[in-house]
């Protein structure tokens, strides 16, 4: 058959009004994505869930290779939970000299002094202090 009969002829005029209408109502109703995400990361259950990682379970996991001197940018970031900026202020102190121990570390670094505390509790080390 080559001309379609009135039941086709609906289902194409569906088919192509029906995304027509779902373009102009996020034209118009603009869902807002950041509440959807907060929404739906209530639902992830963190334990089951590999890429959420509690700082109870970081002391666990990585006690042995908490070592400031020899952590990378990257290490330090998922490790202690500091943000990246900040890992790449002790990464370039460190190129400088090697961190002698807490007390030069928090001045060298008085932005991270606040922090000291939480680094020890998880486990970090300068060096084999």
């Amino acid at each position: 058959m080559l001309f379609p009969n009135n039941q086709e002829l609906a289902y194409i005029r569906i088919l192509i009004i029906l995304p027509i209408c779902i373009g102009v109502f996020f034209m118009f109703f603009k869902p807002n994505y950041e509440e959807i995400k907060q929404f739906t990361a209530k639902k992830v259950n963190k334990e089951s869930n590999p890429e959420f990682v509690s700082k109870k379970n970081i002391n666990n996991r990585f006690s042995s290779q908490l070592l400031i001197n020899a952590m990378t940018q990257k290490e330090m970031t998922v490790q202690l939970g500091i943000h990246s900026s900040q890992a790449f202020l002790i990464v370039n102190e460190r190129k400088k000299r090697f961190f002698s121990n807490w007390e030069d570390f928090k001045e060298r670094l008085p932005s991270l002094a606040p922090r000291v505390n939480e680094f020890k509790q998880l486990g970090a080390k300068i060096g084999g202090l």
